[in-house]
């Protein structure tokens, strides 16, 4: 069984109190979910469950998919996936989940993957205790210099060259209370923020400028922000990078302990690719392409906003290996059994259910579609009505 979720807040009152048993390692998911307000092949959220255990599957295309749960599943949670034409490229979650889920994912879409960082979670229940007196809560008037401070994190962290990291800047005037620093000469020489989930909190982008490392503010900081969390009567943790000792060493002896472990992985995506196609009658189109070497194809329906309209279309989904199978062979058949000109419905099956789309993000695919129906137009002598759109979620019948 699955359930899939319209919006995050639906998720988070459906499952609050597993939310609420592992806070820690469910800490994104909150997070990300109170972001999520549709269902689409950009944001999803499902959850799969038997009688006995469940998972989390969340993904959001700026930070990939996230997962959580009982690795048993994994194999149905591809199916689920596969069969609403969701797709991701890299994996947030428990080492062991993801090797387990990618294996099932690989065996479908071939394709591999590795590991691309891996980390530790570490939370503190009572502190060892420093001389804080430097560090200061920040003030509106910081959020410039946070800016900055920040910038340099993510570079040095991630490596990341940052070319749009403006359009995170005006973030800092909302959240420039979570921060404490270390300044001296009105220069911010380190910080670190809290960020409050439930009843936990996480300390994060610790950094001390280059010039004023050695000195010990690291360790002030974070020990500051964690007497913080501790008095709100909430429990601290944090992330570090399971190579870099350093930082490891410093939380340590503040008093933090071994919590979890998370791994990213990064999938490289295979030949397989998917195509979705609207039209009248899916079972008739199904048989005229038993000749060509097709994966996998279901007939069901998909839905996408057309101005400013959601449209409902009978349509099948296909997937194919572009090495054994050109799109163009497949879109040909297509095209031999649709009436292009029709707007209302195709032959006997009448009403916008029976219109005709092409839904694909394949470049091939859209060129050639394009042309074809360029060609009817021109040579027909009428419009056509087979709009090309980016692929949208699939729902089988």
């Amino acid at each position: 069984m699955y359930k899939i979720y319209e919006n995050g807040i639906d998720f988070i009152n459906d499952n609050i109190n597993i939310l609420s048993s592992d806070p820690i390692n469910l800490a994104f998911f909150v997070v990300d979910a109170k972001l999520i307000t549709d269902f689409s092949r950009n944001n999803y959220i499902i959850k799969v469950y038997d009688d006995k255990s469940f998972m989390f599957l969340l993904y959001m295309n700026s930070f990939g998919l996230m997962l959580y749960g009982n690795e048993a599943l994994c194999s149905f949670a591809v199916e689920v996936l596969r069969n609403h034409n969701l797709q991701f490229d890299k994996i947030l979650c428990e080492e062991k989940l993801g090797e387990c889920f990618l294996n099932e994912y690989e065996k479908i879409y071939g394709g591999s993957h590795t590991v691309s960082f891996a980390f530790d979670i570490l939370k503190c229940d009572e502190v060892k205790e420093c001389d804080t007196k430097e560090v200061v809560p920040a003030k509106i008037s910081d959020c410039s210099n946070i800016y900055v401070l920040n910038k340099k994190f993510v570079q040095e962290a991630l490596g990341d060259d940052l070319s749009d990291y403006i359009s995170f800047s005006k973030r800092y005037a909302n959240d420039y209370m979570n921060y404490k620093l270390i300044i001296q000469n009105n220069n911010i020489k380190a910080m670190a923020k809290r960020r409050d989930v439930l009843n936990i909190s996480s300390i994060s982008n610790v950094y001390t400028s280059i010039d004023s490392r050695g000195l010990g503010y690291a360790t002030k900081i974070v020990t500051a922000l964690t007497l913080d969390i501790l008095k709100s009567n909430k429990i601290p943790y944090l992330y570090v990078d399971k190579s870099n000792p350093i930082s490891n060493h410093i939380y340590k002896n503040i008093g933090y302990k071994y919590y979890s472990s998370k791994s990213e992985f990064k999938y490289d995506c295979s030949s397989i690719k998917t195509i979705e196609l609207a039209l009248g009658d899916s079972k008739k189109f199904i048989e005229l392409l038993k000749n060509l070497s097709i994966n996998y194809i279901i007939s069901g329906y998909t839905i996408s906003l057309e101005n400013e309209e959601m449209v409902k279309r009978n349509s099948v989904l296909i997937e194919y290996d572009e090495n054994k199978v050109d799109v163009v062979d497949i879109l040909d058949v297509y095209f031999d059994f649709i009436d292009p000109h029709d707007g209302n419905g195709q032959y006997e099956k009448r009403g916008s259910y029976y219109t005709c789309a092409i839904f694909s993000n394949d470049n091939k695919a859209i060129i050639h579609s394009k042309s074809v129906l360029r060609l009817f137009e021109e040579y027909g002598e009428n419009k056509v009505y087979v709009p090309i759109m980016n692929s949208v979620v699939f729902f089988n019948e």
